[in-house]
């Protein structure tokens, strides 16, 4: 039997992808590995997003192109097109975005020794898949929707992944079915934008209907929902989120900015920032958010308006991003780009607001009792996270404690924090 080792760069949804194209491939005779000694096969998933994931992928391709083993898929096939034979012609087993869907000629043409290289069609309708080999324990990540229809002026997710495409309801409960007989408990939904979700197929704003049919069902699973983008929807989604027991009392917003002025060389329609965050405390949810640094045009002014806004801590959880110049989109064509010192400058100067609002935020937790759930065992301590914190991007917890389950929600007390970690 052939092996394969997996190698995932980017965002969880093309984790996701990865999980369908190695459920499939396992289906075919394949194993996997994590011996880059005993592996036949190295199949990396790219990321294209913005430059510093083009330079990792590249350094991964240049790494391994030379064994003969490499195995490219991902993003970044699919923005660059026949331009990546040119550059790294030494790949010869290819697939863009949703490599999936050709799991068949891949298995082939790895049999048969044959070079692939293709990139995805983009269609009109949600591929889905069957088989998925999903990599974490006790949470896993859904896929709502692919692709999406707004057009940022920063982003060129869409083209790339294409308009969105949302996946029918049915097709949902289904796969969180059988993830659940598996042992997974929570279920994180995602989407390029989660918002949109059902517009496509059901001909009308779907996201509260299927936050509804979830929080219905008989069983003990959580949910929660990531990459909400802040338009007028976003007030009943909150009071959604707010009345389900079953969905995790937390929201992702990507706000991006808080200048009307950036917001709108943006292209973002967006509901004013600070009402959106003072509405999400107000019902009690955890908040997480994303924000740029130096879009171009961006004033001193703009950047204080940003950085009052992290200082206020109306962000539980934030992601901060710099501005990265990407062809085919419509900020690539704005004049006025800020000097890479500048970005960097206002860059860790959020960060480090964040970092005393995030603190804060953590200390007053100190000494009170929280659902947890701890994942794996790492010399004489067990790691985990607070069920209210999101699994990777958000806190981690460590504690002693030897009657510790793995994942199991308990009971826990905060003892302490540090470094972003509670202790328990």
């Amino acid at each position: 039997m052939k092996k394969i080792l997996p190698i995932s760069l980017g965002c969880v949804k093309n984790q996701i992808d990865l999980e369908y194209l190695l459920g499939k491939l396992t289906k075919k005779g394949f194993v996997l590995t994590d011996d880059f000694q005993e592996c036949d096969y190295i199949l990396l998933n790219t990321c294209s997003f913005i430059n510093d994931a083009r330079r990792e992928t590249e350094e991964m391709i240049e790494k391994f192109k030379s064994t003969g083993k490499l195995i490219v898929t991902g993003c970044y096939p699919q923005r660059v097109g026949k331009k990546f034979s040119e550059e790294f012609g030494a790949v010869k087993w290819v697939l863009g975005t949703e490599p999936q869907k050709h799991s068949a000629v891949l298995a082939t043409s790895l049999k048969q020794g044959k070079e692939i290289h293709i990139v995805n069609d983009n269609p009109g309708k949600y591929h889905e898949c069957r088989n998925r080999l999903a990599f974490d324990s006790f949470h896993t990540y859904i896929k709502l929707s692919e692709g999406c229809s707004r057009r940022c002026a920063f982003c060129a997710i869409p083209s790339i992944r294409g308009k969105i495409r949302s996946r029918k309801k049915n097709n949902i409960f289904s796969e969180i079915n059988v993830l659940s007989k598996s042992g997974y408990k929570e279920f994180n939904l995602v989407s390029e934008d989660t918002s949109l979700y059902g517009r496509d197929i059901y001909s009308k704003y779907f996201l509260n209907d299927l936050i509804k049919d979830l929080s219905e069902k008989e069983s003990d699973l959580l949910f929660r929902l990531l990459y909400v983008f802040p338009d007028k929807s976003v007030y009943s989604v909150i009071d959604s989120i707010k009345s389900s027991d079953k969905f995790i009392k937390y929201i992702d917003i990507p706000f991006q900015h808080v200048s009307n002025k950036i917001l709108k060389n943006m292209g973002r329609a967006q509901e004013n920032p600070i009402k959106v965050a003072e509405y999400a405390k107000a019902e009690s949810l955890l908040l997480r958010s994303s924000v740029m640094v130096g879009f171009p045009g961006e004033t001193e002014r703009d950047f204080k308006m940003l950085a009052d806004f992290i200082e206020k801590g109306y962000i539980d959880k934030l992601g901060i991003f710099i501005y990265s110049d990407e062809e085919e989109t419509p900020a690539f064509e704005i004049k006025s780009k800020l000097p890479e010192k500048i970005k960097i400058e206002r860059f860790n100067a959020i960060i480090k607001i964040y970092k005393k609002t995030a603190k804060n935020g953590m200390l007053a937790n100190v000494g009170r009792v929280k659902d947890a759930v701890f994942t794996r065992e790492e010399n004489n301590y067990f790691v985990g996270r607070l069920i209210e914190d999101a699994p990777i991007i958000d806190s981690s917890l460590i504690s002693l404690n030897r009657k510790i389950k793995l994942n199991t929600i308990m009971k826990i007390k905060i003892l302490g924090v540090k470094n972003y970690t509670y202790f328990a």
